[in-house]
């Protein structure tokens, strides 16, 4: 009897110890997703604007920002414009293009809502200068998402032809 006992005692100690590693490996997955979440998107969640080399296809006048002057200088943009076509910043990989309309760029009041799919991206700026060829802006811009979800940035940039 007192063998029976030892070995269903073992037997236990064996059972409740996979338990724990099993519970053990559960939580590590549940760390993992957590960081992988923060890190890229899931679905139309959203994380950071991502940044782009200017557009290839914008010829002639546009607008270009990037999150700082620093960051404006090396080419690393947050958006671009094509001073009233088509509008396009990148957020988890993919562009989203924001079809503009005549009055959507007025270089004196630089506050504009652009909308499509369900996005809503606001930007404000205020001019700090301008040469005869391109004026500076200083500003934030904050992208919403359908389900309410926002990301925002400081920019920095220039509407010029």
């Amino acid at each position: 009897m007192k063998k029976i006992s030892v070995v269903i005692l073992c037997g236990w100690m064996v059972l409740s110890c996979k338990k724990e590693e099993k519970l053990s490996s559960e939580n590590q997955n549940d760390s993992i997703a957590v960081v992988q979440d923060s890190v890229r998107t899931t679905g139309e969640e959203m994380v950071h604007f991502e940044t782009f080399s200017f557009p290839e296809n914008i010829q002639g006048c546009s607008c270009s920002f990037a999150k700082d002057k620093t960051a404006f200088e090396k080419g690393e943009l947050l958006f671009a414009d094509d001073y009233g076509n088509e509008a396009r910043i990148k957020v988890g990989g993919d562009f989203l293009k924001f079809p503009m309309e005549e009055g959507d760029f007025d270089p004196s009041n630089f506050n504009r809502i652009l909308k499509h799919n369900g996005y809503t991206l606001e930007m404000k700026a205020k001019k700090l200068n301008s040469d005869p060829e391109a004026m500076i802006f200083e500003g934030s811009m904050t992208l919403t998402a359908p389900q309410g979800k926002s990301i925002h940035s400081t920019i920095y940039g220039e509407c010029g032809c």
